[in-house]
């Protein structure tokens, strides 16, 4: 059976899915990063896990962190990754460790700064976690982003989210998607070109083929 790892960054909390306290019960694991520790504190949740530099709070906020969560791991204002890379690096670390079948679901990845946005998008590439890509979602209350590295996948549509799009995060070799209101067929480049806004068709799944290539794919509303 597949479980769950919930990230929950600092990100706008505005962004947090409106159900994001019912969501974390399904977790087997729940990392607080930075002020997304605080905030499942605040929220009468203890994260397994508290990461980051924690320059998103006070002093008292972090005397509660210290005291509260029992695996409390605290970096430099200064280092080398995002408090986003060192919270997924965490849940994949986890994943590497306990050999489960989980996917990593993280949350307040979106909204606010759109160098933090554009960061966590992308984080999915380093090296450590690349294997991994496929495990990982992105969740806000308005977007679900998830992520293929080659092969042929079928997506089914998502109750409240109208569209979908097609993100290339890398050059792109025969890209095709079929079944889906926009058809694309045998795309390659080396260049970033985006398939925005596309459709499903009468809550039929889509298909998208990728012969080499990392994509995201991002299920959207208004």
């Amino acid at each position: 059976m597949t479980g769950q790892i919930s990230v929950v960054l600092g990100g706008p909390v505005t962004s947090y899915p409106d159900d994001l306290k019912n969501r974390l019960t399904a977790s087997r694991l729940v990392i607080g990063v930075d002020y997304g520790a605080q905030w499942l504190l605040d929220n009468d949740i203890t994260p397994d896990i508290a990461i980051g530099d924690f320059d998103s709070v006070d002093a008292n906020q972090k005397y509660q962190l210290k005291n509260r969560v029992e695996d409390l791991v605290v970096y430099p204002t200064h280092k080398d990754y995002t408090d986003g890379q060192l919270g997924l690096m965490k849940a994949v670390e986890l994943l590497k460790q306990s050999e489960a079948d989980d996917l990593i679901l993280v949350y307040g990845a979106t909204g606010g700064r759109l160098d933090h946005l554009f960061s966590n998008l992308v984080m999915v590439l380093a090296s450590d976690i690349l294997p991994y890509i496929e495990k990982i979602k992105l969740i806000d209350k308005s977007n679900e982003v998830v992520y293929i590295n080659g092969g042929r996948h079928q997506f089914y549509p998502k109750c409240g989210l109208t569209y979908f799009s097609v993100i290339p995060l890398t050059g792109v070799s025969h890209l095709t998607i079929t079944d889906a209101k926009y058809p694309l067929i045998d795309f390659s480049s080396e260049q970033i070109q985006t398939f925005i806004s596309n459709e499903f068709e009468e809550d039929k799944p889509i298909e998208i083929q990728l012969k080499k290539g990392i994509v995201a794919i991002i299920y959207s509303k208004d």
